[in-house]
């Protein structure tokens, strides 16, 4: 931004609860990382702690439904008033309170985000084993072979010639089944 920019601005440190109140990201709520100057879409909170911030961060969040309801439409784009915004009632607990709320809210948000990585890599584990089983049924080696049994190419071949009894593969390789009384 330059000097004229930072003239009509107000600059935010960082850590500053941040909340967003117009647009598609109305109530989405944020600290900041830096020290940073934002548009009018965007209001800052400063509790003057950071635990306090982050507090007041996690509060918001939590009722980010209600606030939304209370946003109105202008012009398409949902918007918050600093009317609404400004004399909205904040559980304020003392400051020990808030530290003890913060990290108990932490612990919980970190074991959530733990679960949820164990589950994405389940999921991708699921994917393999099925991708793995796939393969070892297309090979035969899911069950124990009977030596007596002829190869597959051979089969496949039989088939194809239609020597294969009620079914057999088309020429495409497919199969290519016809009708069969059950």
């Amino acid at each position: 931004m330059n000097d004229k920019g930072l003239k009509v601005s107000k600059k935010f440190q960082k850590g500053t609860a941040v909340i967003a109140i117009v647009g598609a990201t109305i109530g989405n709520t944020g600290l900041l990382g830096y020290d940073m100057c934002f548009p009018d879409s965007l209001v800052g909170l400063e509790t003057g702690t950071d635990e306090g911030n982050r507090y007041v961060e996690l509060y918001l969040r939590h009722k980010k439904q209600e606030i939304r309801q209370e946003s109105y439409s202008s012009g398409g784009q949902p918007n918050i008033k600093l009317e609404f915004l400004n004399p909205y009632p904040l559980a304020l607990p003392p400051l020990p309170e808030q530290r003890e709320i913060v990290h108990r809210v932490e612990r919980a948000l970190a074991r959530l985000d733990a679960a949820a990585t164990a589950h994405a890599a389940a999921i991708a584990d699921l994917d393999r084993l099925d991708q793995s089983l796939l393969a070892k049924a297309f090979r035969g080696d899911l069950v124990a072979q009977d030596p007596a049994d002829e190869p597959a190419a051979e089969l496949l071949e039989r088939l194809r010639a239609g020597k294969g009894g009620a079914s057999g593969l088309s020429s495409a390789g497919g199969l290519g089944l016809v009708g069969q009384a059950c």
